[in-house]
């Protein structure tokens, strides 16, 4: 079926009519492009042409692509323009885009969607929006639908009509989407794990988030996550997980060092990967037992299934033990504050 027909079939399905208000967890970015696409005021071609141009301008400036983000209204700069322009009061927005507590990719590294969500928002509302957890770096998984986020190719992150550009790039991709289908049926335990993981960390949240205390649990669990991620623990991830590992980044010429990778690895692989490495955090925590671990294990058969396992590769880079110990002192909390430092014989 081709995608004028699959677009066609949904839109059939519509429940409502098109609507300007921003839908529930929908991002900044999102809403903007269907405001600029759908709006009357689309026959000036100055004010329809605003926000394209001024992401054009954006893609063309790369060194400036970390401290500019469109999801938030502290840093997208043409926002202030684009309300004016189509006479929107800023009040109206209420609390979309206000800035996120939590660790999010870079928008420039953003490629992570849920099919279904796009499915239901065509239905919904006849249009594309993407929803801004799809960025926390934490949650591999939709918190809708509970499936694992797919990937669209990394250089429509900085499309200005993200939302319809992955839904074209996923029916354009079919060889790409059934490797990921096949790797979810053969990781169905593990994404299971890993999933529970998610919500565990998610409820831990919304109770430090109560006391003040979230920022440090995510940087917390973000340092375990991090550190599952680095080169001595590629033994448990499949090679679809590590698609864009090593590849092109704001750094080239700052090679690959222990802290170039610690430190961004995390924003250019999969959904996948980062699923993986909540399972692996799971284990580390005690919140997956080896028992769960064994039986989830597979055809994976060189997935780590117990902390033991993890530690002894950790121990083949002692300045990332080193510096993973360091940080999960430094952000200890009430909710984590196991000490990894007599276990990891540092």
């Amino acid at each position: 079926m081709v995608k004028s027909q699959i677009l066609k079939c949904l839109l059939m399905k519509s429940k409502r009519k098109y609507t300007h208000k921003a839908i529930l967890g929908e991002s900044l970015s999102s809403w903007m492009h269907r405001h600029d696409r759908n709006s009357i005021i689309r026959s000036d071609p100055n004010i329809s042409a605003l926000a394209s141009s001024c992401y054009k301008k954006f893609m063309a400036i790369k060194s400036q692509v970390i401290s500019v983000d469109r999801d938030f209204k502290d840093s997208n700069d043409v926002l202030l323009k684009f309300l004016i322009c189509h006479g929107v009061d800023v009040t109206s927005l209420g609390t979309l885009g206000d800035p996120e507590e939590r660790p999010i990719v870079p928008f420039h590294y953003r490629r992570s969607y849920c099919y279904e969500c796009f499915e239901s928002s065509l239905q919904l509302i006849q249009s594309f929006a993407w929803k801004l957890e799809w960025r926390y770096m934490l949650n591999p998984f939709c918190s809708v639908h509970n499936t694992l986020l797919r990937e669209a190719p990394l250089d429509l992150a900085l499309s200005y009509g993200f939302g319809q550009r992955a839904f074209e790039s996923h029916h354009g991709r079919g060889r790409h989407q059934a490797r990921h289908d096949a790797m979810c049926i053969k990781s169905a335990d593990i994404f299971n794990l890993s999933w529970l993981v998610q919500v565990r960390y998610e409820k831990l949240r919304k109770l430090a988030a109560k006391r003040g205390g979230s920022k440090n649990l995510d940087e917390y669990v973000l340092s375990i996550v991090r550190s599952m991620l680095m080169p001595c623990m590629r033994s448990s991830f499949d090679d679809i997980d590590l698609n864009g590992v090593l590849g092109p980044d704001c750094f080239p010429r700052e090679g690959h060092s222990l802290y170039i990778q610690y430190y961004y690895e995390i924003y250019r692989v999969t959904s996948a990967a980062r699923a993986r490495a909540l399972y692996l955090m799971g284990i580390l925590l005690g919140w997956i037992d080896e028992k769960q671990a064994r039986k989830s294990q597979g055809d994976n058969y060189f997935i780590a299934t117990c902390s033991d396992e993890i530690f002894n590769h950790l121990r083949k880079s002692k300045a990332l033990t080193r510096l993973l110990c360091q940080k999960l002192k430094n952000h200890q909390n009430d909710y984590m504050s196991i000490d990894f430092s007599s276990i990891a014989g540092v």
